[in-house]
């Protein structure tokens, strides 16, 4: 679902929407989400807990705050009104 999400993306970047690296970055932010939760769903073992998530869910924590840091930077400035 969330690959169509990002094909509806790419033309707005094409136009100059969005800037470059925002289809990459959702990418990294949706999947990364999507991973964390799918992790509570397997039944294999995979390593340690800790604090009780799994280490893969940690990595897509720190993937998701890294891609949303990033895409608030890229985010353009907003211009202040009236001088302020």
């Amino acid at each position: 679902i969330f690959l169509f999400l990002l094909t509806r993306m790419l033309p707005l970047v094409k136009k100059g929407k969005l800037p470059p690296g925002t289809v990459f970055l959702s990418y990294i932010l949706l999947y990364s989400a999507a991973r964390f939760f799918i992790e509570f769903f397997r039944g294999d073992d995979r390593g340690g807990i800790f604090f009780g998530l799994f280490i893969s869910q940690w990595i897509g924590l720190a993937c998701l705050a890294a891609a949303t840091a990033m895409i608030a930077r890229l985010r353009p400035r907003l211009k202040p009104v009236f001088g302020l």
